[in-house]
């Protein structure tokens, strides 16, 4: 089977595994794994824009992020006001592609921010307009926003099913203002691989791990050193990839806020957090 190029730019494939019904190949250069599994990279799409969001396991996910926010958008507003050293006192214009319920968007809203959103899922969508939030089914690569400029594009969870990612972030940096930034947050396929070609001699503990709604077999399962080679790739400079835990998990998660540096964690975290500067 011939497959497109990774997302590092390399076109050598090697076998990956088998869960559930997704097959994957790896990456020769940056160990990032694609998913070959054509029926049900089609099945999932429709389900985005479908039945997705009513599913137990997508709101508990949903519910267990919103403590995400006051970090995340810490960190977005240090950074930007790092990279607009001279608009002390203005506020970024933000869109969250993939906004699902729209809660990330409320909370930027609440700092003054301007907000906008993408989904796909109609039900999601509407729970977003009933909030007042400006927002469109259209993805960027079909023409969304083309006459706006943002200062920060932000994809939490979203990247890793987007079929091309490259054509996604390419497009991203054109409605970027000068010096903004994107953020992406993806499971670490690092982590998660390493932890897949354990549990395969452990059936019963493997199944309960996948029908976990932190399971992470979507189109992409992304390395930090693929999402690196990626943003490069896409004209972004100024790359930073960090670890990006959930605070309630425990000792761990609580580590991983010490040592933020994903060269300093190796595999240990299962989710990380990048963002790349237009230049």
């Amino acid at each position: 089977m011939n497959l497109l190029a990774c997302l590092c730019g390399s076109k050598s494939w090697a076998p990956g595994f088998q869960a559930r019904h997704s097959t994957y190949r790896r990456c020769d250069s940056c160990g990032t794994h694609f998913r070959i599994s054509v029926d049900v990279d089609k099945g999932q799409r429709e389900d985005f824009r479908d039945t997705y969001a009513r599913q137990p396991r997508v709101q508990s996910a949903a519910e267990r992020r919103r403590q995400l926010w006051p970090d995340l958008l810490e960190r977005i507003a240090n950074s930007y006001d790092e990279d607009h050293p001279n608009q002390s006192g203005r506020k970024p214009n933000l869109l969250d592609v993939g906004c699902g319920f729209g809660d990330f968007l409320v909370a930027a809203q609440k700092l003054d921010w301007m907000v906008h959103g993408i989904e796909m899922n109609q039900l999601m969508k509407e729970k977003c307009e009933e909030l007042g939030i400006e927002i469109t089914s259209n993805l960027l690569p079909q023409g969304a926003y083309a006459t706006k400029s943002f200062d920060v594009i932000t994809y939490f969870n979203v990247l890793d099913s987007i079929p091309d990612p490259v054509k996604e972030l390419e497009t991203a940096r054109k409605r970027l203002s000068k010096a903004g930034r994107a953020w992406i947050r993806v499971p670490n396929g690092s982590f998660h691989t390493a932890l897949l070609s354990r549990l395969k001699h452990l059936p019963a503990l493997g199944s309960w791990y996948l029908n976990r709604e932190w399971s992470p077999l979507n189109t992409w399962m992304i390395t930090p050193k693929g999402l690196r080679l990626l943003l490069e790739g896409a004209g972004f400079g100024s790359v930073r990839i960090t670890a990006s835990p959930l605070k309630h998990r425990g000792i761990l998660g609580r580590l991983l806020e010490k040592r933020p540096q994903i060269g300093s964690i190796g595999l240990c975290s299962s989710s990380i957090l990048a963002s790349g500067r237009k230049e």
